[in-house]
């Protein structure tokens, strides 16, 4: 999984229901990640408002190198389970399961995106 923000211009909010009842590991959750560019002090946790995307953001590329982002925080998967973020808050999933064709042995989860207001 690649950290990555989700668009301003859909949503200021974001969530993530996990939906499978006995995932094979609870790390397959949500992580939140600190941007820490090579050869610079760690920084935030989130997008610069400015930039739509993190690869906008000066020093970090369309390819980024993983090893910029420190993981933070894992909400682990868990049935039944809404975590709910502030969009631009740096994020991905920790992991997936369930590579092969059977639709119940997949990381199931739906994901909401939402507007705060005008």
């Amino acid at each position: 999984a690649r950290p990555h923000v989700d668009s301003a211009r859909i949503c200021d909010y974001a969530a993530v229901l996990y939906l499978h009842p006995s995932p094979p590991t609870s790390h397959c959750g949500t992580s939140f990640y600190r941007l820490h560019p090579p050869g610079e002090p760690p920084d935030g946790n989130y997008c610069p408002k400015k930039y739509e995307s993190l690869s906008e953001v000066p020093g970090v590329s369309q390819e980024m190198d993983p090893t910029m982002f420190e993981e933070i925080l894992e909400a682990p998967y868990v049935f039944n389970r809404l975590v709910a973020y502030k969009s631009d808050l740096i994020h991905s999933a920790t992991g997936y399961f369930g590579w092969d064709h059977a639709l119940a042995s997949k990381r199931m989860a739906v994901v909401f995106f939402w507007k705060a207001g005008s």
